[in-house]
């Protein structure tokens, strides 16, 4: 898989997506997001969108290039743009959008980020409050993503 990601990134391809990262082949997928690519995305398993991010950075520290949880946090950082949380309702039996969380900056070896979308009681998907900075809201209103008050697209 790391093989493969990092020859990706030889392909100048407009879109890039890696199935599951589960170990090494995290640090070449970041580093493809990190290149610009527009809709560049991975999957990792992982309880929550906070998870997600920290999972990463573990990968990364046990990938050869040994990326310190410092420098993993910067990659990240500077690559990705949102971290969606899909869980799984077993009773429905069907997938769902949980959490949309972004990056907010980084305290030493620390991810910080915000649950811009998140459940209600109610099991419906809505704004948590914090808000989405100029630059992302921009590019996402960009591409077509027009959020009512209640969070749907």
């Amino acid at each position: 898989m790391a093989t493969l990601t990092w020859a990706a990134q030889r392909l100048n391809a407009d879109r890039v997506l890696v199935g599951e990262v589960r170990g090494p082949e995290v640090i070449p997928a970041i580093m493809i997001m990190a290149l610009g690519n527009d809709g560049s995305l991975f999957t990792v398993h992982a309880p929550s969108s906070d998870a997600a991010l920290r999972k990463c950075q573990s990968y990364a520290s046990i990938a050869p290039e040994r990326w310190s949880h410092e420098e993993s946090a910067w990659m990240i950082r500077d690559a990705v743009h949102a971290v969606v949380h899909v869980d799984y309702d077993r009773s429905a039996n069907r997938r769902y959008v949980a959490s949309i969380r972004v990056i907010t900056g980084i305290q030493g070896r620390q991810l910080l980020t915000d649950e811009v979308y998140g459940r209600t009681d109610d099991g419906t998907l809505a704004p948590t409050g914090a808000g989405l900075d100029d630059e992302l809201s921009e590019e996402l209103h960009r591409v077509g993503f027009a959020a009512d008050e209640r969070g749907a697209a």
